[in-house]
């Protein structure tokens, strides 16, 4: 068919369309008909089924590539797209060369063209329609890995820019649902391209190129790129060392703009660390003439205000878990919008960092890359445990994900050893640093959080100097990691904290609950530790916390309740582990690391905030 035809261009895309909607209703389906028809012994031959439903994909690509060509040429003759509705003339009748077919590549650059004209300046209608198209392109292609690579290396610099011309366009306002929707496509392709390699064997490399990888981290407009993370996907979808690369480059340009560099335990500072990307100077709200978009409904983006996580008064958004076609989490009606109270400048350098730092709690494996390096670990913990306005809700989910793998012998145990021991030093060095300075309620609740999960590690390490970092229990090859903390840290760490009697309480109930475990592992031990010493100097460590606190009768009431009922509820919890029997082998060993971890304690409650929701794994 290779004379042109006539076609309606209105009737092709909604062909397309039902072509696409068919194909991947055969693509879901098709394993489950070949299983049933295999079960029923049917003599019908199911062998092409896979192969027929390559060839539908390639059938609806191709249609849409002959309705995108259709629909330019209805504009080379003067129609103009505009948003479907009642009056909207309908593109008139082409003449088409029925060959052409649907490329990765061509239908990558057509995206891109889009993308194109929905940030050139123009027709705001024209415009409109071309962001309504976009999100459903690029949301059809978030598993072809020959798209992806297309799209991302002429893309890139237009996706990176995409967010901040937008909120040009339509104002300092809360992004409309056609603007949120390409901010949602454009993360949701972004997290699928960092997910995917090329190559094999000694080959294999990431699919996005290193001048691309690049870009996106250092880039010149961190809030803009931010926004791409913020609309995006759940942190699990996102590659973990992309996020962790994106982490490290975001806290170092914080440390770098704020001079809020690592420090020593006796307060001297280190400085920034690797120098991070300077300042950049961004236009600070819409720039002049900017046309909003008409039709475009300002409903409430990613806001803050009373949420959960983010403390006022900086107005930035919350990161959100939403997938495509799904609002932000953390909106607030009536609170700040997305560009916060100074555009361009710190509020929306502070949305970008705790856009990227969400993403990488969620993932948990990205927030162990970062904290649990064995050289550069100590300085990102140091720049997230702080008290700068705004920032401790996701600091303090980041840290709670750093420490929160399972126990075990592999590399992300590990890591979160690391994490625990560079997160006491951080806590160490800020009191040191800040004589009298209390943390933010959420950043101690996550150090609560951190002992509590490690307590054997933290008891090991009471009333003894180390160098802080990772060993095998007991040095043995196939062990569990535990976290090595240098014992004179131990006092300023606890110190934050458990600066709550309930707090206090709380803990010691736990190592109560773990007495009868400490005595076997005390009695079943090979190497002779002195299990239950380790405990006691434990206590000790938070007898010298209670005095510093200056505890009256009350206060101390309140430990001894707290005390009473952690004990009781993560013993009941635990109830398995008096039971504790066997060699001394790799598994018992864990069973003592984790025994009478809590899962839920309510009851901690710091500044009105729950606290201790438990050891979750990410």
């Amino acid at each position: 068919m290779g004379d042109p035809v006539g076609v309606d261009p209105a009737a092709l895309r909604e062909l397309a369309g039902r072509l696409r909607r068919l194909q991947a209703l055969l693509a879901e389906h098709a394993p489950a008909i070949r299983q049933k028809m295999r079960c029923w012994d049917s003599e019908l031959d199911f062998a092409l089924l896979p192969r027929l439903v390559d060839e539908a994909l390639r059938d609806a690509r191709d249609m849409d590539a002959r309705a995108g060509r259709a629909h330019e040429l209805a504009t080379d003759q003067g129609w103009r797209p505009a948003p479907a509705g009642p009056g909207v003339p309908e593109p008139p009748a082409v003449t088409l060369d029925w060959t052409a077919t649907g490329h990765a590549a061509g239908e990558a650059a057509r995206d891109v063209a889009g993308l194109a004209e929905v940030q050139a300046a123009g027709d705001p209608a024209h415009a409109l329609a071309r962001l309504a198209e976009l999100p459903a392109g690029l949301t059809r292609h978030l598993g072809d890995q020959a798209y992806l690579a297309a799209f991302w290396a002429e893309a890139t610099p237009l996706a990176l820019q995409a967010a901040r011309v937008l909120r040009d366009r339509a104002g300092v306002a809360p992004f409309g649902a056609a603007s949120s929707g390409v901010l949602r496509a454009l993360g949701a392709s972004l997290a699928a391209a960092t997910q995917m390699r090329t190559g094999t064997g000694a080959d294999r490399r990431p699919l996005l190129s290193a001048a691309t990888r690049e870009a996106i981290i250092r880039p010149a407009d961190p809030w803009s790129v931010g926004m791409l993370f913020e609309y995006g996907p759940d942190g699990k979808a996102w590659d973990s060392d992309f996020l962790a690369d994106m982490a490290r480059a975001m806290l170092d340009a914080t440390a770098t703009a704020t001079g809020t560099g690592p420090r020593t335990a006796t307060g001297a500072g280190l400085g920034p660390g690797a120098p991070g990307p300077a300042a950049t100077s961004r236009p600070a709200g819409p720039s002049p003439g900017a046309t909003p978009l008409p039709g475009t409904p300002q409903i409430g983006g990613p806001q803050i205000g009373t949420g959960p996580i983010d403390t006022p008064p900086i107005g930035i958004p919350s990161t959100g878990t939403a997938s495509i076609g799904a609002a932000p989490s953390g909106a607030v009606p009536g609170g700040a919008g997305l560009a916060g109270t100074d555009p361009g400048g710190a509020a929306d350098d502070l949305a970008a960092l705790c856009a990227v730092l969400g993403r990488a709690s969620e993932n948990g494996h990205a927030a162990r890359h970062v904290l649990g390096h064995p050289v550069t670990g100590a300085r990102y913990a140091a720049i997230l445990v702080g008290d700068r306005p705004g920032m401790d809700g996701h600091a303090a989910e980041f840290l709670r994900a750093a420490v929160s793998a399972v126990r075990g012998p592999g590399a992300d145990a590990e890591e979160s050893a690391r994490s625990v021991a560079a997160i006491v030093q951080a806590t160490a060095a800020f009191a040191a640093a800040r004589p009298g300075a209390v943390l933010p309620p959420r950043i101690r609740a996550a150090l609560f959080h951190v002992a509590a999960r490690y307590l054997p590690d933290l008891a090991a390490g009471a009333g003894r100097p180390g160098v802080p970092g990772a060993a095998r229990f007991g040095g043995r090859a196939g062990h569990p990691w535990t976290a090595v903390v240098d014992g004179a840290a131990l006092p300023a760490f606890l110190g934050q904290a458990l600066r709550e009697p309930v707090d206090a309480g709380t803990l010691r109930g736990l190592l109560d609950a773990r007495q009868p475990l400490t005595v076997a592992a005390t009695a079943l031990d090979p190497d002779g530790t002195d299990h239950l010493g380790a405990v006691a100097r434990l206590h000790e460590v938070v007898d010298e916390v209670e005095r510093a606190l200056g505890l009256d009768a009350a206060g101390r009431a309140a430990v001894a309740a707290a005390r009473r009922r952690a004990s009781a509820a993560a013993a009941a919890r635990g109830s398995w582990m008096y039971d504790f029997t066997g060699p001394w082998s790799a598994t018992a060993v864990t069973r003592f690391l984790t025994g009478a971890a809590p899962v839920s304690l309510a009851e901690s409650v710091v500044a009105g905030a729950a606290r201790l929701p438990g050891p979750r794994t990410r």
